[in-house]
């Protein structure tokens, strides 16, 4: 379970109240997260997702000029090469104060959400949400890819 209460950020704005006992994270939202930028960020956790000859893209990584590009070469892993989003390019502008782990876990809720997401937009298909953390990654990457059944 990923919990705010061990976040620099929630620690001090709850130290900031008389009785930070009381503060909880519906109280940080309510005064910190205006309901416009909520709506924006859902984005994140549920993305649009597009079909094109029969593979599915989250719409904001998809160009034909790529999708020709990789089929060309390819075909087996095109979603999961066109589908790839690196997590530390979503927060490009964030201060570089952020920690590794919040970018973990992090993606760790995106990988959860966008498993539910694509099982709710499509039940009749298996997609393979996959969380690549590895060092030799520039930080969290996430793509997704069908599962062909045989």
């Amino acid at each position: 379970m990923i919990y705010v209460e061990d976040q620099p950020r929630y620690t001090a704005w709850r130290n900031r109240w008389g009785n930070p006992d009381e503060m909880n994270e519906l109280d940080y939202i309510s005064d910190t997260i205006h309901p416009q930028d909520v709506l924006t960020i859902v984005h994140l956790f549920f993305p649009k997702i597009l079909q094109h000859k029969g593979k599915y893209f989250l719409e904001d990584c998809f160009e034909q000029s790529t999708f020709d590009a990789i089929r060309s070469q390819n075909a087996d892993n095109l979603e999961y090469e066109m589908n790839k989003t690196i997590v530390y390019d979503l927060f490009a502008y964030a201060p570089n104060d952020v920690s590794k782990e919040v970018y973990d876990k992090l993606s760790r809720v995106l990988k959860k959400s966008w498993e539910a997401h694509l099982l709710s937009f499509f039940p009749d298909k298996q997609f393979d949400v996959v969380l690549l953390n590895e060092a030799v990654n520039y930080g969290p990457i996430l793509t997704f890819h069908q599962i062909e059944n045989d």
